[in-house]
């Protein structure tokens, strides 16, 4: 199965609407969080995860939240996120884990993770800079942290990204927007 990930829009819908594109042949999609920045378009972005189907969780930005929208729905649903999302053996967080406290857990085997707008790979064995338009293949033995990047507002010498992960090959890519 193919999964998509993405991360830290940070109310930009455009930067949405693109990652969205790029993943669109996953099977399943996962946000880690950071949808809220005080931008009059966290409404269309918040439109464009629930349209889609994606599994979202919640950001440092979206825990107080404030949306403008008359019925409270948008602030419900920022509200309802959870801080993390398990699917088998793979956890979603929004902030990284420490990889000290990480990699003593038995409870998964890859952390994905936004927050840092930067794009890395921690492994019990070393660290690594991933790179739009590379894969790695994460072997089934070992245990990693992955940190996906941004698909707005990305850190000084990085790029807009998105990835895609094949759980049957291990094969993660890194698309860039």
């Amino acid at each position: 199965m193919i999964i998509g990930i993405f991360s830290d829009a940070h109310g930009d819908s455009q930067a949405t609407e693109k990652a969205l594109r790029a993943l669109r042949h996953a099977s399943r999609l996962y946000y880690l969080g950071d949808v809220h920045e005080f931008d009059p378009e966290v409404k269309k972005c918040i439109d464009l995860l629930r349209d889609r189907g994606v599994t979202a969780v919640k950001g440092n930005c979206d825990r107080h939240a404030v949306v403008g929208d008359a019925d409270g729905s948008y602030r419900a649903w920022l509200a309802s996120l959870p801080r993390e999302h398990r699917d088998g053996d793979l956890v979603f967080v929004h902030e990284p884990p420490e990889p000290e406290y990480a990699f003593n857990r038995e409870d998964f085997r890859i952390c994905f993770c936004g927050h840092t707008h930067r794009s890395f790979l921690i492994a019990a064995e070393g660290d690594q800079k991933l790179f739009p338009g590379k894969s790695v293949i994460l072997d089934r033995e070992a245990r990693y942290i992955v940190g996906i990047g941004s698909v707005s507002r990305p850190r000084a010498g990085e790029s807009r990204v998105a990835a895609l992960y094949d759980t049957g090959s291990g094969r993660l890519t890194l698309l860039q927007l």
